[in-house]
């Protein structure tokens, strides 16, 4: 089963090198219908989200323990940008 959620994070570099970085980061995460199923909900599908992240260059990757009925673990990766 795959789901799609939306999540808002903050991240905190901890080791800092010329072209990237490592850290920690939590936020919020909407996983609508499966939000509930995640031990760390807020109330319906609103849950705390929290792990590791690596970047390199705009990519990263995050690495998210978690306690669901069907995962203890979850791999996020994306791009980042600059705003004007």
């Amino acid at each position: 089963m795959s789901c799609v959620s939306i999540a808002a994070t903050s991240y905190r570099p901890l080791k800092l090198w010329s072209e990237g970085d490592i850290g920690i980061f939590g936020g919020l995460a909407l996983y609508p219908e499966n939000g509930r199923n995640f031990s760390t909900h807020l109330g319906e599908d609103v849950v705390v989200i929290g792990g590791l992240q690596a970047r390199y260059r705009n990519t990263f990757v995050q690495l998210i323990p978690i306690n669901a009925e069907s995962a203890d673990g979850l791999i996020s990766f994306g791009f980042t940008f600059s705003a004007p």
